[in-house]
């Protein structure tokens, strides 16, 4: 049986509307939701890896006027790391060791 890497929607969630929310245009919006993700709609479960990889392209794109295309993937991967530590520092912590509230 082969199954697809899938990206988790918490992921997608953590990047695109934590952290790239105040960077997504109209025109970028429309160019993620025809890659796959749309951010209008509730996030999915999961996400394919092909469409993962489409929408990074897309914000890469969007962004790589201004600031070159490899300052672009550099960029969004610290978003992308930042947006992954917010959503783990947001998880409820337990209080004493050994605890199972994660």
């Amino acid at each position: 049986m082969h199954t697809e890497p899938v990206f988790f929607g918490n992921n997608v969630e953590a990047l695109f509307v934590r952290r790239l929310k105040p960077t997504l245009t109209p025109e970028l919006l429309k160019s993620l939701q025809a890659v796959g993700l749309d951010l209008e709609a509730p996030l999915l479960p999961a996400y394919s890896h092909r469409v993962w990889e489409r929408a990074l392209g897309a914000v890469v794109d969007a962004h790589s006027d201004r600031m070159g295309r490899r300052e672009a993937y550099q960029w969004l991967g610290r978003e992308n790391v930042l947006g992954a530590r917010a959503r783990r520092s947001a998880r409820p912590r337990s209080s004493s060791p050994g605890s199972s509230a994660w």
